[in-house]
């Protein structure tokens, strides 16, 4: 099951449901790659929300 959420509040165990957090492009840009990333250090997150990462093409 993909994880599409991008709120976490700091928990390692979170279910990752909540997608508050979006990239908007206009057109004439193409999203070639989505994704949030879940990394932690020492078992911490450095914000309560995920980060959103694109590649795009103009």
């Amino acid at each position: 099951m993909a994880r599409l959420g991008t709120y976490q509040a700091f928990q390692l165990d979170s279910p990752l449901e909540g997608r508050i957090d979006y990239i908007f492009v206009t057109k004439g840009i193409q999203v070639n790659k989505y994704g949030v990333l879940t990394d932690s250090n020492d078992a911490r997150f450095p914000s309560d929300h995920c980060p959103v990462m694109v590649t795009v093409s103009f």
